[in-house]
């Protein structure tokens, strides 16, 4: 599990703080990460939360909108999907829906077990369903159309940035968020830092470092690259698959 004080180390380390003190104070480079980085990251890998929306849950003066609630508050990007969409326009006890029930033959029908009538009864009730469709509004409420449902609950699978504490990083992740986050880092010390090119001390000259901080800053753009061909790996991604 990554924690604060191991992203600071990291970047701290790979920027010589302890050879000279860095422009900003840990604080400030926690707070770069927080604001820049994991938005950043969190649109290509985001944190997958599962919540559940009911009654409780509904938008004043509508009866198809709901707020969302997600742990310690994240914010949402999108929705990934909603488990079992496809089920709330149908009624259980409807006794008048050629034996479809949620879609799919009752138990006990003719067709139960035959897969090609199944599958001629699902086209068929298809044409009769209106589509059922959902819309997010930001920051935290869904829309689910028509209106009319038999469903109480729903489960939403929601894209959401990650937690500000870097805990719901994935283990497999961190290298790239790390280097992300030192990317980050240094695109903010390197205007500071690019007023001196050196500093003449009774020593000698102290030479600042800029030219790693540059090479640095004008990595982001090549790590979004990698970021943009891995994208469609994760689990958690749809995929459409063609037989």
């Amino acid at each position: 599990m990554l924690t604060e004080t191991e992203v600071l180390r990291y970047i701290e380390r790979r920027l010589g703080y302890k050879f000279m003190d860095l422009e900003i104070d840990p604080k400030e480079i926690i707070e770069t990460i927080q604001m820049e980085t994991l938005p950043t990251f969190s649109k290509f890998f985001p944190y997958i939360v599962n919540v559940y929306v009911n009654d409780l849950d509904k938008v004043t003066g509508y009866t198809n909108r709901w707020h969302m609630k997600t742990p310690n508050d994240v914010e949402i990007i999108n929705i990934n999907r909603v488990v079992g969409l496809d089920l709330i326009n149908d009624v259980s006890l409807n006794t008048g829906n050629d034996g479809m029930m949620f879609g799919t033959p009752r138990a006990g029908t003719a067709t139960m077990g035959n897969p090609i009538d199944n599958q001629a009864m699902a086209d068929i009730y298809s044409l009769q369903r209106n589509p059922t469709l959902y819309h997010f509004y930001h920051p935290d409420i869904i829309e689910i159309s028509p209106n009319y449902t038999s469903m109480q609950t729903y489960q939403v699978i929601l894209n959401c940035v990650h937690d500000k504490s870097f805990t719901t990083i994935p283990v497999n992740m961190r290298e790239w968020f790390l280097k992300l986050a030192l990317i980050d880092a240094a695109d903010t010390i390197l205007p500071l830092r690019n007023r001196f090119q050196s500093i003449q001390t009774t020593y000698g000259s102290i030479e600042l470092l800029v030219d790693q901080l540059q090479e640095l800053s004008g990595q982001r753009d090549e790590l979004m690259d990698k970021f943009m061909q891995n994208i469609n790996r994760q689990s958690n991604r749809k995929k459409i698959w063609f037989g």
